[in-house]
């Protein structure tokens, strides 16, 4: 992370540094009768990203909110399908074999070039 004005803040990603392949999908959860449930989602959009686990301080901070963010996703902006209409907190990230839950979504300096995704693990995935 670089400084921008003197400050520790999210910068536009340089050159390589998307370079995580990562899976957005739209995962609900529905009800199948009274107790049971069946978790559906669709393909998904694979595409590169730069991943960061956030440190103890925004996890702990999030966590007073009731948000627990974890990881931090921040993905090309790619209108109608990956920016800030698009990916919502029915989506999860898919990276590396693990889950992690969209909780927030920001347009990453208002530019429409990147949006930041803030998500929760959630461990292994069996998809």
């Amino acid at each position: 992370m670089r400084l921008i004005n003197g400050h520790h803040s999210l910068a536009l990603p340089q050159i390589g540094e998307l370079n995580s392949r990562v899976r957005i999908r739209r995962w609900q959860d529905l009800a199948t009768g009274e107790f049971d449930i069946v978790q559906q989602h669709d393909e998904g959009i694979q595409t590169w990203a730069r991943v960061e686990a956030v440190g103890a301080q925004t996890y702990y901070g999030s966590k007073q909110t009731g948000e627990g963010i974890t990881h931090r996703f921040t993905l090309r902006w790619w209108r109608g399908k990956i920016d800030v209409r698009s990916i919502t907190g029915e989506h999860i990230i898919e990276y590396d074999g693990m889950g992690y839950r969209v909780k927030r979504v920001n347009d990453l300096h208002n530019a429409r070039r990147f949006i930041v995704a803030e998500a929760t693990e959630l461990g292994a995935l069996d998809v």
